[in-house]
């Protein structure tokens, strides 16, 4: 952890186990492969990509990241988080994370999923406390 500078926050519900939800978001955000893994409460996937780690958890039990984390929002069974590298080129940019990053990731996953992704929690201390949640959802379909 003493080489990350962001941690972002996203989540959702998902249908799909692990490991194909994982395939659709590595095909959504042009990911390379996802290493998989699991402990007592939880299985994962995570990535590396130009110094972001993208972490995939999905526990087996509902409502457990509600438990770890309650901004989670109820209903969500994914947590999803953006680790950005201090070493990462934009690292001192906040608003390269939030705009680009984030919102590029959650506004890809919503439409790829058809389903509203929450940003829910952020290190950013530029927020503070006036953090609000952004939900990201997928476009209309005609």
């Amino acid at each position: 952890m003493d080489n990350v500078a962001w941690h972002e926050h996203l989540a959702f519900h998902a249908e799909l186990d692990l490991e194909p939800l994982c395939g659709v978001i590595r095909a959504a955000l042009d990911l390379p492969p996802f290493e998989f893994g699991s402990e007592n409460e939880t299985e994962w996937g995570l990535c590396v990509l130009d110094r972001v780690e993208y972490n995939v958890s999905m526990p087996y039990e509902d409502g457990t990241l509600q438990a770890w984390d309650d901004t989670v929002p109820d209903g969500c069974n994914v947590g999803m988080t953006l680790l950005v590298g201090k070493d990462h080129p934009r690292a001192a940019d906040p608003a390269w994370v939030v705009t680009t990053l984030v919102r590029g990731v959650g506004q890809r996953l919503a439409a790829q999923l058809d389903r509203a992704i929450v940003y829910h929690r952020t290190s950013l201390p530029a927020f503070g406390d006036g953090f609000h949640p952004h939900v990201f959802r997928a476009p209309d379909k005609k």
